[in-house]
């Protein structure tokens, strides 16, 4: 696939498979490969927001919000590292950083190509309007039940991976709410060309408010004393 790159191929398959070569000396590097892979399936999460963002902004009915909802159950089953999905079962803070960041810039480059499709730009923007005015306080507790329903989501999933309702109607719940998460809104001032301080203020505090609601999810659960369930 990345013959095109000629002469750079080599290493940038060599590069994504985790191997470093020095004075033409190979040297394997399984970390390195781990946050390679870490990163793209980070990168590609957003990409899947950014895609379901879209369908939500262009059918504002109940089947927007159904079809966003599957954007998640899409990352779950491929896999794909949502920071808002794995915050309460991560317990790696460069694992977190790295998603976080993958996210934003799969949202970035996403909402670049996926631009041009937005139709209802009158509703979009009554979106990003609507975020960036919020009282900060709001934002935060909002964040927090966004953070409780994506765990719940994503806990489920990890128990029954045929539990793609569960996943759905969590989703659903947080939307209809008006639950805010710092991915999700991330995409909405990327999109809409309106990424202010207010904006990054917002997302700062979603992050925060997400984080919380999943973790204080995650220590009250007595399912925590299977291990197994809660590997990322």
């Amino acid at each position: 696939m990345l013959e095109f790159l000629g002469d750079w191929y080599p290493f940038c398959r060599a590069f994504g498979k985790g191997v470093i070569v020095l004075n033409k000396t190979t040297l394997s590097c399984p970390a390195l490969s781990r946050l390679v892979d870490f990163f793209v399936k980070s990168f590609l999460a957003g990409i899947v927001v950014c895609v379901a963002g879209v369908v939500y902004i262009n059918n504002k009915d109940i089947s927007g919000i159904i079809f966003f909802s599957v954007g998640l159950l899409v990352i779950l089953r491929l896999g794909f590292k949502l920071f808002t999905g794995i915050v309460g079962f991560e317990s790696n803070w460069k694992n977190l950083a790295i998603s976080l960041f993958g996210n934003f810039v799969g949202i970035f480059f996403g909402s670049l190509i996926f631009k041009n499709k937005i139709k209802d730009l009158d509703f979009l923007s009554t979106v990003v309007q609507n975020k960036i005015n919020s009282d900060m306080l709001l934002v935060f507790f909002s964040a927090i039940v966004c953070g409780i329903l994506i765990y719940t989501a994503a806990l489920s999933y990890k128990m029954n991976h045929d539990d793609a309702l569960s996943v759905i109607l969590c989703v659903s719940m947080f939307v209809i709410f008006g639950a805010d998460h710092c991915i999700a809104n991330s995409f909405f001032y990327c999109v809409s060309g309106k990424f202010s301080l207010s904006a990054f203020v917002n997302i700062l505090i979603c992050v925060l408010g997400n984080s919380l609601g999943a973790i204080m999810c995650s220590v009250a659960s007595p399912l925590m004393l299977n291990r197994k369930i809660f590997r990322v």
